[in-house]
């Protein structure tokens, strides 16, 4: 292997590296590559681990986009809170979702992406904004007497439901990273056609200073841009836009995926719901939608629930169930139902998983992949014709 095509491949594996982005099991993932279609996608690739893992992004121009969405991680009802996660499909093990009345709470307090309820890890939330939002509601309704809590929850859920403000802001964040993205591309052109090309002609060591020079125009440009677009749209993130500078000044190819890290948050705070409708086609919401309606019906009980959280997970979905409803008729326009029995796709089958609509041969029993889930019998047989 000569030089060139070592600079040229470790080139590559920086690129590719960070083109990675890590993330809990439950966060939904929007992106984007060609036009303005966006998809969604969750469950993305697992390592054995129940909640980690990662979404690689297309590594090619024009390069696309991404936003995450992360369902609520816990249940709150005015009695108290219980972790889970409504759109989770694998359930928490280990003792750590045990219910806690709001009276058995002495401290609440947000550690990077965790919420310490009494000094123990609580949940683990999509972001520490989101870790920090969730220990500040758990503190005011603690604060509470019981009957006033439930229009504090109200109050809560009208943020993460507010579709003008969340429109607003993801509008805000195309605007600013329209020409960044431009810039991105050009980079990326230049670090893996022009440079190869040079270093190829007239030997890496006669051609790394003069390719070099111009990285750091591009350096400049591109974090410039980054940065005006990341403090306007998360003012409170310093720390967070200082490291990546760094990092974009260390490793040049960072840069190219510098849109990533402005567009990746940018509805946090907002219901999954919202976000997609904002981004997703109407067929595709449709899908989206009920995909969430089911999951929220037919919930995974977990066996560390007690009464007590079985309540409070029941009243949370009630109320989760009512909000959205109310959010596809009035907001989305959506009057139809949207869960509705699955074709019979299987003259074998007999029933029906109504959370992941699975189909089975059994006519009776709960669904081997979601705990807890009893099967639904087809109403008609299969027809053949």
């Amino acid at each position: 292997m000569t030089d060139g095509e070592l600079f040229f491949l470790i080139l590559c594996l920086v690129y590719l590296a960070d083109c990675v982005h890590w993330l809990s099991q439950s966060t939904i993932v929007f992106v984007k590559w060609i036009g303005s279609s966006w998809k969604h996608k969750t469950g993305l690739l697992y390592f054995g681990i129940s909640d980690i893992n990662f979404l690689f992004m297309n590594p090619l121009p024009p390069l696309g986009l991404m936003t995450c969405s992360y369902p609520f991680p816990i249940s709150v009802s005015p009695d108290g809170a219980v972790p889970r996660d409504a759109l989770m499909d694998s359930s928490h093990t280990g003792g750590e979702s045990t219910s806690l009345r709001f009276e058995d709470i002495d401290s609440v307090l947000p550690r990077g992406k965790d919420a310490l309820i009494n000094g123990k890890r609580f949940c683990t939330c999509g972001t520490e904004q989101e870790a920090t939002a969730l220990s500040n509601l758990l503190r005011s309704l603690k604060s509470l007497k019981p009957g006033e809590r439930e229009s504090a929850i109200d109050s809560f859920w009208e943020k993460q439901f507010d579709y003008s403000a969340a429109k607003r802001r993801m509008d805000s964040a195309n605007e600013r990273v329209r020409n960044l993205k431009s810039m991105c591309v050009v980079l990326f052109f230049y670090l893996f056609v022009i440079a190869p090309v040079c270093c190829a002609l007239f030997g890496v060591s006669n051609a790394l200073l003069p390719v070099a020079v111009p990285l750091i125009p591009f350096a400049i440009i591109i974090n410039r841009g980054f940065y005006v677009a990341h403090k306007a749209l998360y003012p409170e993130l310093s720390f967070e836009r200082l490291t990546e500078l760094v990092k974009n000044c260390m490793c040049s190819p960072a840069l190219i995926r510098a849109c990533d890290h402005v567009t990746k948050d940018i509805l946090q705070g907002y219901h999954p719901v919202v976000a997609g409708h904002i981004l997703l086609g109407d067929e595709e919401f449709r899908s989206f939608a009920s995909q969430i309606v089911r999951k929220i019906r037919n919930p995974v009980f977990l066996d560390a629930l007690d009464n007590t959280g079985l309540k409070i997970m029941e009243w949370h979905n009630q109320k989760l169930l009512g909000l959205i409803s109310d959010y596809l008729r009035n907001i989305a326009g959506i009057e139809s139902q949207l869960v509705l029995t699955p074709e019979h796709g299987d003259p074998d089958a007999n029933s029906y998983c109504p959370r992941c609509l699975c189909q089975f041969v059994q006519a009776e029993g709960n669904c081997p992949d979601c705990a807890g889930v009893e099967l639904i019998l087809f109403d008609k047989p299969f027809n053949c014709g």
